[in-house]
């Protein structure tokens, strides 16, 4: 089979890295959120994912080992639009492998957006804003 190429006229070519800029350029509205997440007990929370919710919209960030975090994925990118979320977070247990269980870092309420009690007003804030988060442990037993 011969496949032949031929070139694409000047204007085609212009007008479609034009599209591709500003598409490829992203949304300038809504707010980059970086912050820190501790546990009461002491220390970074150190691993998982801190999630935005609400009815429609989800934003999500890895947390690092020091505790960190950046939202880095949603409907608008690295921003979280405007409004107001419930936060949780998941995959933040401490893989047990002797028991082949994970144990809690974190109290469990937080790991469900439909039980988590943290509810955050995100402003229009271009610049960026902090938000901190200090989590209770699990609860222990016989308390």
């Amino acid at each position: 089979m011969i496949m032949y190429h031929t070139p694409a006229p000047g204007w085609l070519i212009t007008a479609s890295l034009s599209c591709w800029c500003i598409v490829g350029c992203g949304p300038t509205t809504g707010t980059p959120i970086s912050g820190r997440v501790t546990i009461e007990s002491g220390g970074p929370l150190d691993r998982g994912l801190i999630i935005f919710a609400d009815d429609r919209i989800i934003c999500r960030g890895d947390i690092g080992s020091d505790g960190g975090y950046r939202i880095r994925s949603g409907p608008t990118g690295h921003r979280v639009p405007p409004g107001r979320y419930k936060v949780h977070f998941v995959g933040t247990g401490i893989p047990d492998e002797k028991k082949r269980e994970t144990k809690p870092q974190i109290a469990s309420r937080f790991e469900d957006v439909r039980w988590t009690d943290l509810v955050v007003d995100v402003p229009d804030a271009p610049a960026g804003v902090t938000m901190d988060f200090d989590l209770e442990p699990p609860a222990q037993p016989g308390r």
